[in-house]
């Protein structure tokens, strides 16, 4: 028993590489989705100038390199760096060296600011932290030398392997145990709640709503997955046949599920990417039968690449050895008791941070909010004209037609959600200069931006069989005066709200 038991926790090398190709990849489109907002999101002139980031993020933001200069052009350069490591790491070529800059660059991108962070980036930052103790270049990578091409290596079964899907696992885990509302145990209105949110849902996921008790069943049916499929690819008792079954399921439904129902960034692929790791050999042995063309194409691919850049590592089945065995272990207890609320920001969760270890996994728990709404950046202009200065059009008490689509993409969800919490009052005034130095910098005349209003029109998520009319709330009123049109002259912090 014990000896099968460790044969179903050991992971396959050709896992491994397709992990390590696919979280290549979603670092490559993670910074194409950033770049859109390189100006807004990452420099002085922005929503979070490096004042502010260095004195609320704190240790984090100290340590990162990208509060290091507050323009554009310094972040254009990290950006290529980081670029450049997440096609080395996807190729495989000097993997450890790859996957710690890539691990260091992101960790440093998010701590430049955490204001617009969601879950598709903390699952990325985590996945990628572990994977420093992972041998991703064990096989089909350019670390592995020409000689050694027709020598397949064996199962991985490590410390770091075992810390990195039972990580995985944890975050369905956690999610499931704080899902302790009504919503997810009683009437199961939990996702037909979700599909209200309308900052984050598609119109694939309105037209579901007209099917409640379909929802209801779904609602139970993501309970039970959520609790039972981790359990069942580590049972002992779980066969090739079952494991392949878990994996395509969770893929199935992150990717034809929550992907096209709502908006979630890159999670649904995060997800997708980690559930390879446990596919066992049997599935890849299929494919290797199946697709003979696709793999012989890869190799000589790869063969060339090799001839090309003429180096080949040393290559280990456990990356830094027993203290990198340690290491991820410790990490792994470390980010369980984070996520149990044992360790937070005010004991030992600073050190924690500051690696990239935080984590909380509450998604739509315990219970999908019951309200949201969108925004109306109010202006008055030099002539008197009123204009929405966030949409560029006339302003309308109107529900926009894609209330998603308003919000730009995930990162702004993320972030326009908490702009109007009690908590997140202090960066208002940022986003209110924000909007007047991105609006004045293009007008000028008649068409500058005199004062601002941001307004909040507040919906409500009632039954079906009800209708509330939105409410406007005030968020915050400002004069543009005095606003200077590059951030890197804001060193002030700003006064309270009025």
């Amino acid at each position: 028993m014990r000896t099968r038991w460790r044969e179903k926790l050991a992971v396959d090398p050709r896992a491994l590489a397709a992990f390590r190709i696919s979280l290549g990849l979603l670092l490559l489109a993670d910074l194409v989705g950033r770049a859109r907002d390189l100006r807004a999101h990452y420099t002085d002139f922005g929503i979070l100038p490096r004042w502010a980031d260095l004195q609320w993020v704190g240790l984090r933001a100290h340590l990162s390199v990208h509060a290091l200069f507050g323009n554009a052009a310094w972040e254009t350069a990290l950006f290529v760096l980081a670029t450049a490591a997440a096609v080395s790491l996807l190729l495989g070529y000097r993997t450890r060296t790859a996957t710690a800059l890539s691990c260091y660059l992101l960790i440093s991108l998010q701590a430049r600011n955490p204001a617009i962070l969601s879950g598709a980036d903390n699952l990325l930052r985590v996945l990628l932290l572990f994977s420093l103790f992972v041998p991703l270049g064990i096989r089909g990578s350019l670390d592995r030398p020409q000689s050694a091409a027709g020598e397949q290596p064996g199962p991985v079964l490590t410390a770091g392997t075992l810390a990195i899907q039972l990580q995985f696992c944890l975050v369905y885990w956690f999610t499931a145990a704080a899902k302790s509302g009504a919503a997810w145990h009683g009437a199961g209105t939990a996702i037909w709640i979700a599909l209200s949110f309308d900052q984050m849902v598609s119109p694939w996921g309105h037209y579901l709503k007209q099917f409640p008790r379909v929802l209801g069943l779904a609602t139970h049916a993501t309970l039970a997955l959520e609790w039972l499929g981790p359990a069942l690819v580590w049972s002992p008792l779980a066969t090739s046949g079952l494991r392949v079954l878990v994996v395509l399921v969770f893929v199935a439904f992150h990717v034809l599920g929550l992907g096209p129902a709502m908006y979630l960034g890159l999670f649904p692929w995060i997800c997708a990417a980690a559930w390879l790791l446990f596919l066992p050999a049997a599935a890849w042995d299929w494919l290797a039968r199946e697709t003979p063309r696709l793999a012989g194409l890869g190799a000589r691919v790869l063969s060339t690449l090799r001839r090309r850049t003429r180096h080949a590592e040393v290559l280990t089945s456990r990356p830094y050895g027993k203290i990198g065995e340690c290491a991820a272990t410790l990490l792994l207890v470390y980010g369980a008791l984070w996520s149990l609320h044992v360790v937070d920001d005010q004991d030992f969760g600073t050190a924690g941070a500051a690696v990239g270890l935080q984590q909380t996994w509450d998604m739509f728990a315990p219970h999908p909010p019951l309200d949201d709404g969108w925004y109306v950046a109010l202006g008055r202009l030099a002539d008197g004209r009123a204009m929405d200065v966030w949409s560029g059009e006339l302003p309308s008490p109107d529900k926009p037609v894609s209330v998603a689509a308003s919000a730009r993409n995930a990162h702004w969800v993320k972030y326009l959600e908490q702009l109007r919490q009690p908590e997140f009052v202090k960066h208002r005034r940022l986003f209110g200069n924000f909007l007047c130095r991105d609006w004045n910098e293009q007008h000028r005349g008649g068409d500058r931006l005199e004062d601002l209003t941001l307004l909040y029109m507040l919906e409500e998520t009632v039954p079906p069989d009800r209708e509330l009319p939105p409410r406007p709330l005030a968020l915050w009123q400002q004069s543009c005066a005095g606003v200077p049109l590059r951030g890197e002259r804001t060193s002030e912090p700003p006064p309270h709200p009025r």
